[in-house]
């Protein structure tokens, strides 16, 4: 294994997008996480005069920060059908009661598959103070979207089996091409994997390259060490409310990455452990939009967002949904910081409950609109079973708690 040092030198403003942004700060929290726990070689961090960021790594401290970004522990499931993936093992089946049967009240014996399959450890997290249920979504929503195939996984089951991470051989290869092209005042670039960049295709029609220098390649990596993670609350045809297979990823576009980490530490603590279903309810959203207004809510606070002080011009939103064998991207958007916005989301989250009544309220917030604009649309396309009558409690109330609230604010005007 080398042992040379190579200083990457990152101008925050200078990189390209919102996902590279995230991933400098991403590489810095996890640094932070491992360095809580003495764990050697890691990357060495420096700010500079200049307000860069260097960053002298070697293949040993690259190797550390890949094992722990990789980890992997053996998850139990349980399914109906027989798991099909490659990576399951101990599979076994087991009876239990299931449902009474209807026509003689008797209790049938349901057959279930039980097995082990690999998970992100995402022991970084834990570390850092993130609890169970929001670790065990963050978990499901990377095999869940951006590393959804078997192949996307590899660095994972690498760990899993006791293994270091195997993309790191090729990693350190092309670092150190990097070094040597601009010693020679020349440039770089290689291939990317669309597993590492959302929208990204390394496989297309047209047969176009997918690329990037391998020193903004690598951030790519982190950026889901700083993501959110949210669940869509969607509403059947009957009225019923349920919880979405989707998920919303929302990236921070990180201004100050050395600051962005103490913010980031202050959000992990602010999340609440409070669970609707089997997710936790600060996760659950009634648009994609929703997910960027619960992650600025946390990360900045009121107090910052008063005195105009923020570590991130905002926030982009992804809606993914697994179908088959591909990850579908539903939505895209961005949401930026703006102190009117959040003192107006401050006022509506945990307040009203009504999945339609919310989402319409939060969008038209996030639009600069009246809240009441456009409701005649969604009264169009529901049912009036969901707006009138017993079924309808939820929508009634907060239609009256919202004009509660405009008739004291025009009393204290």
């Amino acid at each position: 294994m080398s042992e040379r040092t190579i200083e990457l030198i990152y101008d925050p403003f200078a990189l390209t997008t919102a996902q590279h942004r995230a991933g400098l700060a991403g590489l810095l929290v996890l640094v932070e996480s491992l360095r809580k726990r003495k764990m050697k070689p890691v990357p060495e961090i420096h700010t500079n005069e200049n307000q860069t960021i260097s960053v002298r790594i070697t293949e040993d401290s690259l190797t550390v920060l890949f094992n722990e970004l990789y980890d992997a522990i053996w998850d139990e499931r349980k399914s109906d059908s027989k798991p099909q993936a490659k990576t399951v093992r101990n599979v076994k089946i087991v009876e239990e009661d299931a449902a009474a049967d209807n026509t003689n009240g008797r209790k049938r014996r349901k057959k279930q598959f039980v097995y082990e399959t690999i998970a992100p450890k995402a022991k970084f997290l834990e570390v850092l103070g993130l609890t169970a249920p929001w670790i065990k979504l963050w978990r499901e929503a990377i095999f869940g979207s951006i590393r959804s195939r078997d192949k996307q996984r590899q660095d994972y089951k690498d760990r899993a089996q006791g293994k270091p991470a195997s993309s790191v051989a090729q990693i350190w290869a092309e670092i150190e091409r990097l070094a040597k092209a601009k010693g020679n005042n020349k440039s770089l670039s290689v291939e990317l994997s669309s597993s590492l960049f959302i929208g990204g295709q390394d496989t297309n029609a047209e047969k176009v390259s997918f690329l990037g220098g391998p020193d903004h390649n690598l951030l790519l990596h982190f950026w889901p060490v700083v993501m959110g993670v949210y669940v869509p609350e969607i509403i059947d045809r009957d009225g019923t409310s349920k919880l979405s297979s989707s998920y919303v990823l929302v990236i921070p576009d990180v201004t100050d990455p050395i600051g962005f980490v103490q913010d980031f530490l202050e959000t992990l603590a602010r999340l609440g452990t409070e669970m609707t279903g089997y997710r936790p309810k600060q996760a659950v959203i009634t648009l994609p939009q929703e997910g960027g207004l619960e992650y600025l809510h946390h990360l900045l606070g009121l107090v910052k967002a008063k005195t105009d002080v923020a570590n991130a011009a905002g926030v982009e939103v992804y809606h993914l949904e697994k179908r088959g064998n591909n990850v579908h991207m539903l939505s895209t958007d961005r949401v930026p910081v703006s102190r009117r916005v959040l003192e107006q989301y401050e006022a509506i989250r945990d307040k009203y409950y009504s999945v339609l009544f919310r989402r319409k309220l939060i969008l038209n917030l996030i639009r600069g609109e009246p809240w009441y604009r456009e409701f005649d649309r969604v009264f169009a396309k529901g049912s009036k079973e969901w707006f009138i009558g017993i079924k309808a409690h939820r929508f009634s109330s907060d239609v009256q708690r919202r004009f509660e609230v405009e008739s004291q604010a025009r009393r204290s005007a």
